[in-house]
């Protein structure tokens, strides 16, 4: 019964929250926020400046290697250019990628 209101409150909170406010979100890797981002509580939040500049930045807390495309900074992968923030991104959980994703370093991304 939790497990079910878990996933109801999730799709919930996705029909709420606009893509654009939930990628400029990402969890806090240790106690510091990448540049171009500060923090709010467990999460750092990205400066207006870097959301319109159209800077992507995922958390890496394994310390594993970013996708292509994308370079390492402290706990966190940010995206080399346009082309590379535009494509999905999601870190691995386990040996294989979700249908329409590929493997790229310790992360999936999509094809498109």
């Amino acid at each position: 019964m939790k497990v079910r209101a878990l996933a109801f409150a999730a799709i919930a909170l996705a029909i709420c929250v606009p893509a654009s406010v939930a990628s400029d979100v990402i969890q806090k890797v240790g106690d510091r926020c990448p540049t171009g981002t500060y923090s709010s509580g467990d999460y750092c939040k990205a400066f207006s400046s870097t959301s319109n500049k159209g800077t992507k930045i995922i958390a890496n807390p394994g310390d594993g290697d970013c996708p292509v495309g994308w370079y390492r900074s402290g706990g966190y992968c940010k995206a080399y250019g346009k082309r590379a923030a535009e494509e999905d991104v999601i870190q691995k959980s386990g040996d294989d990628c979700p249908r329409g994703m590929y493997s790229s370093g310790d992360f999936c991304k999509s094809y498109n």
